[in-house]
């Protein structure tokens, strides 16, 4: 009964800017990026939006060695800022799409409860998927959820006119590596050394901040430089997917604290 935006706000910028929470569980982030692109699109006179991630995964809610069996969750914050007033990267071009048909994957079948968590503590994803694969079968799950992620990552590429060769960093949710290896690395042709993983591995599953977090690990790490191209690709329950293509156009000096946080 308090608004979460609303306290990031007073707690950053305290400013008057319309404060919005944007719930698309993992793939908030994007979506966030994405919202925050056509609303800065939408009127010329807006030249700034800032977006933020975190979460904090904890007993009893969540246990987060085995809530979600194969990705541990960790607790962290992220945020970028978009604006029209430049930065040392562009947007170059997002995607997103939703299948609304999974989204009992990750709710299972327990009764609605009157409070939060009154029905099923800590949660648990995987009692969650076995329900769901028993009523509607693997392959139904698995050519869904692999559909709608090579869509996003379609899309974004043609909107940027690259290829996935292109792309110097391939940006991944901070999953464990078996699901990586099943979901992107194999189906996508992706060597894990164009990706953040060996950084990832030793972070956890930030929920919705992965791919800010894991931009700006590799801007921290002298890893980008002008004319690169990244693909940032997350998902979340719902089921909801997207893809960004961040194209960097000046070296990023992390010294410069504004290198840090804008697009």
């Amino acid at each position: 009964m308090w608004p979460v935006a609303s306290y990031i706000q007073r707690e950053t910028v305290r400013n008057r800017a319309p404060a919005l929470e944007i719930k698309q569980m993992s793939n908030g982030g994007l979506a966030g990026l994405d919202l925050a692109c056509s609303y800065l699109r939408a009127d010329r006179s807006r030249s700034d939006a800032l977006v933020t991630a975190g979460d904090r995964f904890c007993l009893p809610g969540v246990d987060r060695w085995r809530t979600d069996p194969g990705t541990p969750y960790a607790d962290g914050a992220a945020a970028v800022v978009v604006s029209r007033r430049g930065g040392f990267a562009r947007v170059a071009s997002i995607a997103v799409d939703s299948d609304s048909e999974l989204e009992e994957m990750h709710r299972g079948d327990p009764e609605f409860g009157a409070a939060p968590f009154s029905t099923r503590i800590p949660i648990d994803f995987g009692a969650a998927k076995q329900a769901f694969t028993q009523r509607y079968g693997m392959s139904f799950s698995i050519s869904r959820t692999a559909a709608g992620q090579r869509k996003v990552v379609k899309e974004a590429l043609a909107g940027a006119g690259i290829e996935l060769g292109d792309a110097r960093w391939v940006v991944l949710p901070h999953f464990g590596r078996r699901r990586l290896d099943s979901i992107y690395f194999k189906p996508l042709g992706v060597d894990p050394g164009r990706t953040t993983w060996e950084w990832s591995r030793t972070v956890g599953h930030l929920g919705a901040a992965d791919q800010f977090a894991s931009l700006d690990h590799l801007a921290a790490a002298g890893r980008l430089a002008a004319g690169d191209h990244c693909l940032l690709i997350s998902v979340g329950a719902g089921y909801t997917w997207a893809a960004a293509v961040i194209e960097v156009l000046q070296d990023p000096d992390y010294e410069d604290i504004g290198a840090r946080t804008w697009l």
